[in-house]
């Protein structure tokens, strides 16, 4: 019986998941026709890691001027988007994954534990279909 529990709890995790995966597109595919300099920012953050990644492959003289200055562009780029983003009216959140419950990332677990909100959203479940209503 608990089990049947179980399987209800992590399938409302994977709606919750997909509802917030679909808001969040959403919420780019907006950001992207109203201030479509972020879309641009975006990819050269992209390239500047993809750079930094592959610098631990590379024999670089001054490694650590080299690292600390892609470091620094990554940043800049963070800080222009940033003041992008709120010079339009939106939070500086927007353009990230929101969760119901941070803690897990709406999984229901916490590694192999579960989490706190997973433990509530069973009782809650099992206790709606008991007969103590």
């Amino acid at each position: 019986m608990i089990k049947g529990y179980t399987t209800k709890v992590l399938q409302s995790y994977e709606q919750t998941r997909e509802r917030e995966q679909k808001a969040f597109a959403e919420r780019k595919k907006e950001i992207n026709a109203v201030i479509p300099r972020i879309s641009i920012i975006d990819q050269q953050i992209t390239k500047l890691f993809i750079e930094l990644s592959m610098s631990a492959l590379k024999q670089i003289d001054n490694r650590e001027q080299y690292i600390a200055n892609l470091k620094e562009r990554i940043t800049d780029q963070r800080v222009e988007k940033s003041e992008l983003l709120v010079s339009k009216g939106y939070p500086l959140d927007y353009l990230e994954q929101h969760y119901v419950c941070p803690i897990c990332k709406d999984t229901g677990y916490i590694g192999i534990k579960k989490c706190d909100c997973f433990n509530q959203k069973l009782a809650k479940l099992y206790y709606a279909n008991s007969d103590l209503k």
